[in-house]
């Protein structure tokens, strides 16, 4: 066989694993999906688990993008502030008095989220009705689930089994 032989098979088994991969990879489901999608998926779960109607699934996806645009700020000040808390690891002389600041408001911002959250979740409750409350209940176990990562049909994290 000769080397032109050689480089035309090499050729044809990168173009073909190449391929197979970006197939996998605009296939593939579930985790890889981008956060905007699974959102948007929750709430359309959540509004079809409650029944809600049309004015009430828009009153519902409008405290959502209040409750994402408040999410998202907190979001960038936590990660600014995780930077300067690991930009202390560079001085040689730490301040231990700046550190414990930085982490206070590092634990103001989580505790902001989850009152934010919290709030928003109780802003729905309130747009339901009677026969939509008692849905609601049900509901709100899945919530709690998916906010602490253990959603139902959710792959656990790579190398642990799922308990």
């Amino acid at each position: 066989m000769s080397k032109l032989n050689v480089y035309k098979i090499g050729l044809i088994l990168m173009l073909l694993v190449n391929g197979i991969l970006i197939v996998m990879m605009f296939s593939a489901k579930g985790g890889s999906q981008r956060p905007f999608r699974q959102k948007r998926d929750l709430m359309q779960k959540i509004s079809r688990e409650l029944d809600l109607n049309i004015e009430q699934e828009e009153a519902y996806f409008e405290l959502a993008k209040v409750h994402g645009a408040r999410m998202r700020r907190i979001n960038h000040d936590y990660r600014n502030i995780i930077k300067s808390y690991f930009f202390h690891l560079k001085n040689l002389e730490q301040d231990s008095i700046q550190i414990s600041k930085t982490l206070e408001k590092l634990k103001s911002l989580e505790e902001e989220k989850l009152t934010i959250t919290y709030q928003h979740f109780e802003d729905l409750r309130d747009l339901c009705n009677e026969e939509q409350q008692t849905r609601y209940e049900l509901v709100v176990d899945d919530i709690a689930n998916v906010l602490v990562g253990k959603e139902k049909n959710q792959p656990p994290p790579s190398g642990r089994s799922r308990n």
